[in-house]
């Protein structure tokens, strides 16, 4: 799996974790919205792009990313 889906994940609220494959490259908009997930670790993947509101509306405490990955604002 290279890419997840725009709201590929998105309400469902009971969602408190998950385990994403090393070749994810890119996460859509809206992936994990409405989740339950506090914590999302990317460093094992190959992501370069995320998209908009991918945690919205999520309680997320922390976001984990390679110290390679580049944030555009």
């Amino acid at each position: 799996i290279q890419a997840l889906p725009d709201k590929f994940l998105s309400d469902a609220p009971n969602l408190i974790d998950v385990r994403l494959p090393k070749s994810l490259q890119i996460v859509r908009s809206h992936v994990f919205a409405r989740t339950s997930l506090r914590r999302v670790d990317l460093r094992h993947t190959k992501v370069y792009s995320v998209g908009v509101g991918f945690c919205e509306f999520s309680p997320l405490e922390r976001l984990e990313v390679r110290k390679s990955f580049s944030v555009r604002l």
